[in-house]
């Protein structure tokens, strides 16, 4: 499994704790039959990498284990991950085998997004939203403002605030890591997920 490389040292130790242990239960794929299973982890048997190191194992590997076809070329070149979460934007930079640089930006993932957001909705319509509450007004893609004069509630969308946000902070990001990795001059595959 994976954490952001900020918190790998300090986190590692309690998703371990949380994975191991006995674990029994059933499982059903698709129309087949019931399979039972039990299995015990130690600590020892679970490791913990870098986020954007799940997307490199993700990409080179088959759903049968093998290397993938792309395998060979992503670990021979300069093979750059950019992996942006909810809240953080994580990057590793692969040369060769290698991992030679690995980066964790918490200003520019989702959560900056959502953050500018409702800040923009705050200042434009004078509604207050936590982000913490976001998800309830993107699953309905409105929020409501009370015209306090007519004592009636007006429902406005945000969708052109959230992609506008949305695109800022993406730029904020690509800009970053132009800025670190030399404009990509070196970089012969940007993976991005």
């Amino acid at each position: 499994t994976g954490l952001p490389a900020r918190y790998l040292k300090d986190d590692a130790p309690l998703l371990k704790d949380a994975l191991a242990g006995e674990h029994k239960f059933k499982l059903k794929i698709g129309a087949g039959d019931w399979s039972d299973y039990y299995f015990v982890l130690s600590e020892n048997d679970i490791r913990v990498m870098p986020q954007p190191m799940g997307t490199l194992v993700s990409i080179t590997t088959t759903n049968n284990c093998k290397p993938s076809p792309d395998a060979r070329g992503l670990f021979s070149s300069n093979t750059l991950i950019f992996d942006a979460g909810f809240g953080t934007l994580d990057t590793h930079l692969l040369q060769g085998k290698s991992i030679m640089d690995h980066q964790t930006f918490s200003n520019l993932g989702m959560k900056q997004v959502l953050q500018n957001t409702v800040d923009r909705i705050h200042k434009e319509h004078g509604v207050t939203i936590e982000v913490a509450a976001m998800q309830n007004y993107l699953e309905k893609g409105t929020f409501n403002k009370l015209d306090r004069r007519l004592m009636k509630s007006v429902s406005y969308p945000f969708d052109d605030i959230l992609r506008e946000e949305s695109k800022k902070v993406c730029m904020q990001a690509l800009d970053k890591m132009k800025e670190i990795y030399n404009y990509f001059m070196d970089i012969n595959y940007l993976v991005i997920t």
